[in-house]
């Protein structure tokens, strides 16, 4: 187990992007948020969005752990995927996405500034695929989130 922490003077949000990847054949690497109780297990290019508050625990030394093994009890638990493709979009994008719990889910298309550009809700369909028109939709960076209660899964995309 790894400790991370991140530290901000104002509330904002932050991405965890897991680039450089080198895990041994076999074996998981997690990323446990303490502070919202959320297990995500990693793959390369994985993204994982979260924000910083005026609330002490959002931030400091104590809020992620990496751990590498098995966590697949926790992971089973809180596991959620989504990938969008392709990226770069130009006219559509296809969501899929995979959600492990009985909870309503929702899809959240937003841009770099927060504002949304697309939602609907997957009630309690546990996976799957949508399409999501992109025609009317500028060019520039998005963010699509999987919501399932408190969970949330975020992947980043360009629409060109």
């Amino acid at each position: 187990m790894i400790p991370l922490g991140i530290n901000a003077i104002k509330p904002q949000t932050f991405i965890i992007r897991a680039d450089d990847y080198n895990v041994p054949a076999g074996s998981t690497l997690s990323l446990h948020d303490k502070y919202k109780g959320i297990y995500k297990q990693l793959q390369k290019g994985e993204e994982y969005s979260f924000d910083i508050t005026t609330v002490p625990a959002s931030q400091g030394n104590g809020r992620f752990e990496l751990q590498m093994g098995d966590v697949s009890a926790a992971v089973a638990k809180a596991a959620t995927s989504l990938t969008v493709t392709p990226n770069p979009a130009t006219e559509e994008v296809n969501v899929a996405y995979n959600v492990q719990a009985s909870d309503n889910a929702g899809i959240r298309i937003s841009n770099m500034l927060g504002q949304q550009v697309y939602t609907t809700s997957l009630g309690s369909v546990q996976n799957g695929t949508i399409t999501v028109p992109l025609q009317n939709v500028p060019a520039g960076m998005y963010m699509a989130e999987l919501i399932c209660g408190s969970k949330i899964t975020t992947q980043r995309f360009v629409k060109q």
